[in-house]
């Protein structure tokens, strides 16, 4: 539809077209769709709920809201993506969606999960319009036919008029009635090149969709993304992806052949934070087996003194256990820590245990004087490392809070792992002795 100013008002006078303003355009604009709403908070020393548990409140209390397609909580002070986070891929677009509509089902019904959101989330209806032979036989283009469109139903700029300090524009298009009544649709008048008018059903196909309002892809792979949030009160992240891997996702691979699930977002980063911590920590530990191999001049001690980590990781897990925090990524970096504490107990022990040995004394003899002269010294090792560490224990602080678990790691795993050292390490040693021992006399009456 291509008019000037003067065509313009004489439409408008036979009502045909509605002149409107920039101003009209923007009162007719359609309404938000979604809203976001913060609250601050005292600080934690100020009020007796945490934000966790301020959030559950708030939840529990707008959960029944009608007319709501989505509702997002977050009250983490530290990161900001989801807990679980699983990538679907498929071939076919009907299939991916049927399967990423099944596994949020799955995941809403797992309890303690929150926040459940699919990716995928479906635009608004569209038409698709086609020139027909007949229409392309006629002249028009898909450009000319999309603008005389866009003109009728968005509007088309005609003239500018200053109204004191600010401009107007001024848009020709058609009524509101007509704009809105889309059976009318297929009846729009596309002007030819030769100023004749023909009804758009006439030149070309008009096909009702629902379009995208996003599309993600990955790799050239067009992906759905599912993802939740845990209530650490009820669950952990480790429990809901077991219940993933046994049952879940197995049945859905099963069902749709094709289908590609990749765990994304912070699982994907813990799993490879683990992989690196526990590449690292073997890397460690082979460079203490060799500093201790050197300092003893032995092969065989130094994996006696490093048979009391196990005992302190065990320690470290019942400490969660009976204070009644959870085993996180942060209690592995107390564990690594709480390794070289046991170590250096350990070295404390055996080398004055080795010295007593040079000197004459039996191995029985040198073990006994060590646990005697070395009992004090380790009980104050561990004494102190306890009570330097328990402020920070007991510090309630929202800053403080989230090193909790290391503390605990490293504070109940030296304790537990202190008299395993004393009873432990001596006893190991003398076992490696006897064996030795053992061996000597089947080569000397092999070779008698």
């Amino acid at each position: 539809m291509d008019v000037n100013a003067d065509q313009a008002l004489k439409l408008a006078e036979q009502d045909r077209i509605r002149i409107m303003t920039s101003k009209d355009l923007t009162e007719e604009a359609a309404a938000a769709t979604s809203g976001e709403l913060r609250i601050q908070l005292l600080p934690s020393d100020f009020r007796s709920y945490g934000s966790n548990a301020i959030e559950g409140m708030i939840r529990e209390r707008v959960r029944h809201l009608p007319g709501i397609e989505s509702l997002e909580f977050k009250s983490s002070l530290i990161g900001g993506e989801a807990d679980i986070e699983i990538e679907l891929s498929h071939p076919e677009e009907a299939i991916l969606n049927e399967a990423a509509a099944r596994l949020r089902d799955s995941l809403e019904a797992i309890e303690g999960t929150l926040n459940v959101a699919n990716s995928y989330q479906a635009g608004k209806t569209e038409y698709i319009f086609e020139l027909t032979d007949e229409g392309l036989a006629i002249g028009l283009t898909p450009q000319e036919l999309g603008r005389q469109l866009r003109a009728a139903y968005f509007g088309l700029e005609v003239q500018r008029l200053q109204r004191g300090k600010s401009e107007v524009l001024v848009y020709v298009r058609y009524p509101k009635a007509a704009r809105e009544d889309l059976t009318h649709l297929r009846d729009t008048r596309i002007r030819l090149r030769d100023g004749s008018e023909v009804p758009l059903d006439a030149v070309a196909q008009v096909q009702e969709q629902i379009g995208f309002s996003q599309i993600n892809s990955v790799n050239g792979r067009r992906i759905v993304s599912i993802t939740a949030d845990v209530d650490a009160a009820i669950t952990t992240p480790n429990e809901v992806i077991a219940l993933l891997n046994g049952d879940i996702l197995p049945e859905l691979n099963a069902r749709y052949p094709s289908l590609n699930t990749s765990y994304e977002g912070e699982t994907r980063d813990q799993a490879e934070d683990l992989a690196s911590l526990a590449r690292n920590m073997f890397i460690a530990l082979m460079i203490i087996y060799v500093i201790l191999g050197a300092q003893l001049r032995s092969y065989v001690q130094p994996f006696v003194i490093m048979s009391a980590i196990p005992f302190g990781v065990i320690g470290a897990v019942l400490g969660h256990l009976l204070l009644g925090y959870d085993l996180t990524f942060i209690s592995l970096f107390g564990i690594v820590a709480l390794t070289g504490v046991v170590v250096n107990d350990s070295v404390v022990l055996i080398d004055f245990m080795n010295q007593r040995h040079r000197e004459g004394s039996s191995l029985v003899e040198s073990a006994l004087a060590a646990v005697q002269r070395r009992f004090r010294p380790i009980l104050l090792t561990t004494l102190s490392t306890c009570f330097g560490l328990l402020p920070m224990m007991l510090e309630t602080s929202l800053q403080a809070r989230f090193l909790i678990p290391m503390v605990v790691s490293l504070a109940t795993g030296i304790v537990f792992a202190t008299p395993i050292i004393l009873i432990l390490i001596p006893s190991l040693i003398m076992v490696v002795e006897d064996v030795k021992a053992w061996g000597r006399r089947i080569r000397t009456s092999i070779t008698a």
